[in-house]
């Protein structure tokens, strides 16, 4: 019998920014005037993941909104270790040649950048080499496609895999774009467990234990965050794994992410122990508390036969739905469900007086 205790409240997680590659075209002001800055129409990203080595491929259009030819320079941070492998943009039936440029060199081009448009949001790019190609003629009231392709090698932490692809600056765009489209295909010889995205609500296929399909699509936005995933390879049939944060002079925060094979030939009988967050906090910010029980509902209606389950609930104290495990029959899950339905939010947060309870709950 394996024994599970799931802790069914809302936590606030934070992770650092890590400024990868995202390509724009910087316009300087010409003379004869002020100008628009380039809007961007779509922005598409395509990511095959094989083994850790990530291949990026990113197509991007962008929008003159000017009555006036210009000229510019395409510009792509590049992230640690990567190797361009391909670009394209064709102009007026020729191709645009770029150059890699290296850390020295593309930070005195960042600088000069932030200097001119007093932002400094593209020194975050400081430190990382650059690809740099020069855009003429920019066709007034047109467009310009690019496309660049790069690989890079993640790093496994804790068997627990990264990817970021930041979109912050898309801030330069003078309009809203029309869509934004980020594909992921991860492949691995280890089984792939935990899938889950932090920054962007995705959609996740799983064929197999072996590949995953993420896909993420918004359209008329201007992004504001890095696109962060994040997947754990395991061979055991459950993994597990837990992200920390904790800043200097603050709280810590902590995830645990729990997943399954997906091919699934056997099922334990479990213990299973819900813990939810009763506590005044669970209105605020929208009303966390009906969607944690909602949660809790979800998980009691998909007890497998032979399990045993138990619930604790804590604001200013924990307390225990039972002094012992509970078999979940339809009927012990039906009566737990309306217990469930009668909790409000009120008082304090006693988080570690609930856990003790349900470490300590009676299994006999």
């Amino acid at each position: 019998m394996k024994s599970i205790v799931i802790a069914a409240f809302v936590s606030v997680f934070l992770f650092s920014r890590v400024a990868m590659a995202d390509g724009l075209i910087v316009v300087p002001q010409p003379p004869g005037g002020p100008i628009q800055q380039l809007g961007v129409k779509y922005h598409r990203v395509a990511c095959v993941i094989d083994n850790q080595v990530a291949k990026t491929t990113i197509d991007q259009v962008f929008t003159n909104p000017n009555a006036r030819q210009l000229e510019g320079t395409y510009i792509f941070p590049l992230p640690t270790d990567a190797v361009v492998k391909d670009f394209s943009m064709f102009m007026n039936g020729k191709e645009v040649k770029g150059e890699v440029l290296d850390k020295d060199k593309a930070l005195k081009i960042y600088q000069e950048i932030v200097s001119k448009m007093r932002d400094p949001g593209l020194l975050e790019y400081a430190g990382r080499a650059m690809y740099k190609a020069r855009v003429f003629p920019i066709p007034a009231k047109g467009e310009i496609r690019t496309k660049i392709s790069y690989t890079q090698t993640l790093i496994a932490d804790n068997k627990l895999v990264r990817y970021v692809y930041p979109l912050n600056t898309e801030k330069y765009s003078s309009t809203l774009l029309d869509s934004v489209v980020i594909s992921v295909r991860i492949k691995s010889k280890h089984p792939i467990k935990n899938v889950y995205s932090p920054s962007h609500v995705v959609d996740t296929h799983r064929p197999n234990d072996h590949e995953a399909v993420v896909g993420f699509e918004q359209n008329k936005v201007k992004p504001d965050r890095d696109f962060t995933l994040y997947y754990a390879i395991d061979d055991k049939d459950v993994g597990l794994n837990l992200l920390t944060r904790r800043a200097a002079g603050e709280d810590g925060y902590f995830m645990m992410l729990i997943s399954p094979r997906q091919e699934i030939d056997k099922v334990s009988k479990k213990d299973i122990t819900l813990v939810l967050d009763t506590s005044g906090s669970m209105v605020s910010d929208g009303d966390k508390l009906s969607q944690a029980k909602k949660a809790l509902r979800f998980c009691l209606r998909n007890l497998n036969k032979g399990d045993r389950f138990n619930i604790v609930r804590f604001a200013t104290e924990g307390s225990r739905y039972a002094d012992t495990m509970i078999p979940a029959t339809k009927e012990n899950v039906e009566k737990a469900i309306e217990h469930v339905n009668q909790f409000d939010a009120r008082g304090g947060t006693h988080i570690e007086e609930a856990l003790t309870l349900a470490l300590q709950t009676n299994r006999g």
